[in-house]
């Protein structure tokens, strides 16, 4: 291509050289945007294995703040092991998020805002506490304690696991497979159910919450409102009656597992079905987390039902297998001894522990079946905790078995009181 002249006449000239620096300011903007696009490029597909990994002490932080809302992560060791993984994984359930079990950025900030929101109603609470005054204080008292892998057994035959605990709501699961969301605070009826191919919810008024009793001295008044799963969505819950609450003084109680020093706690439903319970009290043992005896009042019959706790077995979820089997074995040895209050101590370095098995009496049942109550103690962790538990041996068994939970043991629902 032929160059392009331009007259040497001075205008043609400085016309020419003007059009020349635009045309270059214009090839020079191109080029500066075709770069800025490449960089960019670049940066979106920037390598993965380049980012860095976590460090010790962001992991360690979000072990510490996992465990200050009701998640164990274990040992805060900043390592992103199996228990801490298994954290991470019931926190990203509880908030409705993919389930991974990896501590990503968005899992950092989620936790690091629930972390903030308990300190926040930590603070609220102990600023209403100072203002209330000190003649008003609300009475330190124990609340329901629940740990994961715990199994409940009781004389109507229900065998409860503990699933998942969470710092408000235990997720529990049946023997035969249903399931059921509750608060800790037991005198609620479930959040939501799921028994074979039926599912449901309840819903409680007010919707703030209501108080564990022991925690107050006034009466604990709600409502509770019921709706199925499979009915429409704006069809109305079905409300009960008007429940009101309290909590009683100390009671020695004898259940089937045992004498215990129980606080009572009652309830009083207002116009309940005919056939359904009026008023019920729970007998809940502060060593033990649980109540260990319930007893409806039906209305209209005034008939009394009554149903005990069995036995208590630790789950010991974590543990390595041969720390279930060391404690298993102390507990058969104990039994085996017969010998009533003399403890039997066992501990595991990789339990962290104390724990004392302590015989106690026979109980009646019918046939050739020999039954005892024994409770263990454990202590050494954060609290002092009770597993109160009956076992019992027919003719040619060589070991112990728990009512409920063992093969060829008698059932829950044979062990009444004299």
């Amino acid at each position: 291509m032929k160059p392009v002249l331009f007259p040497k006449t001075p205008g043609f000239r400085l016309v020419g050289l003007l059009c020349m620096v635009a045309m270059s300011v214009i090839l020079l903007g191109c080029d500066s945007q075709m770069k800025a696009k490449g960089t960019g490029a670049a940066e979106v597909q920037k390598d993965p294995a380049q980012v860095p990994p976590l460090s010790a002490v962001a992991i360690r932080e979000a072990q510490r703040q996992l465990a200050a809302v009701g998640y164990d992560p274990g040992r805060i060791d900043g390592v992103l092991g199996k228990r801490t993984r298994t954290a991470i994984k019931h926190f990203q359930v509880d908030e409705d998020v993919a389930v991974t079990g990896e501590l990503t950025p968005e899992v950092a900030g989620l936790l690091k805002r629930a972390y903030s929101r308990q300190r926040a109603e930590q603070a609220l609470k102990n600023e209403h506490a100072r203002a209330a005054g000190a003649s008003h204080k609300l009475p330190d008292t124990p609340s329901p304690s629940y740990e994961a892998d715990d199994v409940y057994v009781y004389t109507d035959g229900r065998v409860e696991t503990v699933l998942r605990v969470g710092p408000e709501r235990t997720l529990w699961e049946t023997v035969e497979g249903n399931a059921y969301t509750a608060y800790r605070n037991f005198i609620l009826p479930p959040i939501s159910w799921k028994i074979g191919a039926t599912s449901g919810e309840n819903q409680i008024k007010p919707a703030a919450g209501v108080k564990w009793p022991l925690a107050t001295t006034e009466n604990v008044i709600f409502w509770v409102g019921s709706k199925a799963a499979d009915e429409a969505p704006d069809a109305p819950a079905v409300w009960s009656g008007r429940w009101r609450c309290k909590a009683g003084g100390a009671v020695k109680v004898q259940a089937v597992a045992g004498w215990f020093n129980a606080i009572a706690i009652q309830c009083n439903r207002a116009n309940p079905e005919p056939g359904t319970w009026k008023r019920r009290t729970w007998y809940f043992v502060a060593d033990v987390g649980h109540y260990v005896r319930r007893v409806d009042v039906m209305q209209g019959t005034g008939r009394k039902v009554t149903v005990d706790l069995v036995a208590v077995s630790p789950g010991g979820k974590g543990w390595p297998p041969a720390a279930r089997g060391g404690l298993d074995w102390a507990i058969q040895n104990a039994l085996d001894s017969g010998q009533q209050e003399s403890a039997v101590e066992w501990r595991s370095s990789a339990v962290g522990a104390m724990f004392n098995i302590r015989v106690k009496e026979k109980i009646d049942v019918s046939g050739d079946v020999e039954c005892r109550r024994y409770g263990i103690e454990r202590t050494g962790l954060d609290q002092v905790r009770l597993y109160p538990a009956i076992a019992c041996r027919g003719p040619g068994q060589d070991r112990w078995l728990t009512p409920g939970l063992d093969l060829d043991a008698v059932s829950p629902s044979s062990l009444k009181l004299p």
